[in-house]
């Protein structure tokens, strides 16, 4: 079983390098500081974690309310709670509320850069956690599980930032994810077959 786990994670690296390439291009469809606050937001949490405050306690607060959220579900709340990341969905509720409801635009940029800040906590300590959790040198599980939740985890912003945006941009970031994915195979079976 690990060693599947291990080949369906290495087969699915080109879907997680063209999920964040895609996610990357995908938001020039949104307003155009999305992208630079977003970058920020993502910058800024890498910047304070490695040089001033690591946001494990603040990340375990996040993950034990969304696993008693999902408690329903166990035993995969777990997993689920991986899915779905606390912070950035509830920080995406209350950009919708900001932007569609009370009307005010003058803290988007505030929203975009804690869903980038969250987001980026997100995925590098739930990396972190299921790192820990896994002893084998190799680690498949840990690599086919953090694999399928970047890929998840940028589908489902994208899916958020158009609630908030009231747009419905979706498929054109599913195919274009599609269209990279199949250039890196491709690309992958001509050098191979070299």
């Amino acid at each position: 079983m690990a060693i599947f786990k291990f080949f369906v994670a290495v087969i699915l690296l080109p879907v997680v390098y063209a999920s964040a390439v895609s996610f990357k291009l995908h938001l020039a469809h949104y307003p155009s500081a999305y992208d630079d606050i977003f970058s920020c937001g993502l910058g800024a949490f890498l910047l304070i974690y490695i040089f001033v405050y690591q946001f494990d306690a603040v990340n375990e607060f996040g993950q034990k309310i969304s696993q008693g959220l999902f408690k329903v579900f166990s035993p995969f709340d777990r997993l689920i709670s991986y899915l779905f990341p606390f912070y950035p969905i509830v920080i995406c509720a209350l950009f919708f509320v900001n932007k569609n409801f009370l009307k005010i635009e003058a803290n988007d940029d505030y929203f975009l850069f804690f869903i980038g800040f969250s987001i980026a906590m997100h995925i590098l300590l739930t990396a972190q956690n299921l790192q820990v959790e896994e002893r084998t040198a190799i680690k498949p599980h840990y690599l086919l599980n953090i694999a399928l939740i970047f890929i998840f985890n940028a589908a489902l912003l994208v899916l958020l930032l158009d609630t908030i945006n009231l747009k419905m941009t979706f498929p054109k970031y599913f195919s274009l994810v599609l269209e990279n994915s199949k250039e890196i195979y491709l690309s992958l079976i001509g050098y191979a077959s070299r």
